[in-house]
């Protein structure tokens, strides 16, 4: 998902001034930590915007009903595929019954 957290990182980075040997505690030094601060705390506001959006998409996931509608397709497709398997196993018991005993029997398994 785009947001403008690029832009405001290309913002600051053009305003920002390159200083050189700037002495710690002097006054050009407080202006950049209170710039960094003001960047951080701009960069915390996008942070907290995309993960209260993630915590609602979440939520949302979790409440429309999306897992169960995939959950009870799955199921239906495990149904089928285990009467599939049913019906080969009654096929290939009554073509063992007839060539043991010669009895014909018609497997049941389209019920």
């Amino acid at each position: 998902r785009p947001d403008d957290k690029a832009q405001v990182l290309e913002e600051f980075l053009r305003t920002f001034p390159l200083r050189r040997n700037v002495a710690p505690g002097s006054r050009q030094a407080d202006e950049i930590q209170e710039q960094l601060q003001d960047l951080a705390d701009k960069l915390w506001v996008h942070a907290n915007f995309r993960k209260q959006e993630s915590v609602e998409e979440r939520q949302r996931l979790l409440t429309d009903g999306f897992w169960e509608e995939r959950a009870n397709a799955h199921l239906q497709l495990c149904y089928k595929l285990q009467a599939y398997e049913l019906c080969r196993f009654k096929v290939a018991m009554a073509i063992l019954k007839w060539s043991y005993t010669g009895e014909q029997q018609a497997p049941d398994c389209f019920d």
